[in-house]
């Protein structure tokens, strides 16, 4: 029998995916107290507070790649112990998983970064380079980056290059022994600068960092008057280097991770529609076969 194809319509889905939603953490007295989580605009580095974490020292999170969930490091503020921790990111709570079980120096982790297969890589104040179990928060100590160990931060690349930014330089950091292989040298705004935190946005492959100004003062290098410090949230450049400055943030804001892809809203949606004109497509019989009912005797 001949089957009928009146028309048939194709559609195509166009979204614009949302600018990325940052996430950072910010301690109220420095490096040292709890740490509240805020939103920060990508385009303009305003911040807007979402809760307390119920944690001190939370210099490290980002987002795990397989489940969305924003994780982090810090310290209880009772026993001071570091914990590897879940962060509600509607209420800022945090819930820990469990210790880290080692001995963290100079007193907090500096940045963290997952591997797109789930893997959580961290590196503490010292250019220790570590992976955590997302399990049970045990961190197992790989080995070290031998560069000058200010700023840390720590970020994987959507291609799973693992990179270290610091005052100086950026790194990249061997994922089984944890040693270091210059890349570039870097270049801030300011000369005392620092990455505290950095993250690949994964819809753009843009490197965002959180970006410590550390004003020169009396006695130091260029024996300038002392201004005051503050954040402000950056972009970097690992083929030239060059730190370019988006706008300042709230004061002490040390880690930050950019809003998995999947959790964005878009935009816009645009729709493209193909139509193919009707036809007849014989599937069996000749041309002047005439159509039969299968309830026919």
């Amino acid at each position: 029998p001949a089957t009928l194809i009146t028309a048939l319509q194709l559609c195509w889905w166009t979204l614009s995916v949302s600018a990325a939603t940052i996430y950072g953490t910010a301690e109220t007295f420095g490096a040292q107290g709890p740490a509240t989580l805020y939103t920060i605009d990508s385009t303009t580095g305003a911040t807007t507070p979402v809760g307390l974490t119920g944690f001190d020292r939370v210099g490290a999170i980002d987002f795990n790649p397989l489940n969305g969930t924003l994780y982090g490091i810090g310290a209880d503020p009772v026993s001071g112990s570091f914990n590897l921790i879940t962060i509600n990111t509607a209420t800022g709570l945090a819930t820990a998983v469990g210790p880290l079980g080692v001995d963290i120096r100079p007193g907090a982790m500096s940045d963290m970064s997952f591997r797109s297969d789930g893997t959580l890589y961290a590196i503490d104040g010292l250019n220790s380079v570590y992976t955590v179990n997302t399990s049970t928060g045990a961190a197992t100590l790989l080995g070290g980056v031998s560069s000058f160990p200010s700023g840390n931060a720590l970020a994987f690349s959507l291609t799973d290059i693992l990179y270290k930014v610091d005052i100086e330089a950026a790194y990249n950091v061997n994922q089984t022994n944890g040693s270091g292989t210059f890349v570039t040298s870097i270049n801030y705004p300011n000369a005392t600068d620092r990455a505290n935190g950095m993250d690949f946005d994964p819809v753009t492959g843009v490197l965002f960092a959180s970006v410590r100004h550390r004003p020169f003062g009396p006695g130091l290098a260029d024996n300038a008057p002392t201004d005051t410090p503050f954040n402000y949230l950056a972009t970097i450049d690992l083929a030239t280097g060059n730190v370019t400055a988006v706008g300042q943030t709230v004061n002490n804001l040390d880690a930050l991770a950019v809003q998995p892809a999947a959790q964005r809203v878009p935009d816009s949606i645009s729709t493209l529609w193909l139509a193919i004109p009707a036809g007849v497509l014989l599937s069996s019989g000749s041309r002047g076969d005439a159509p039969t009912s299968r309830n026919a005797n």
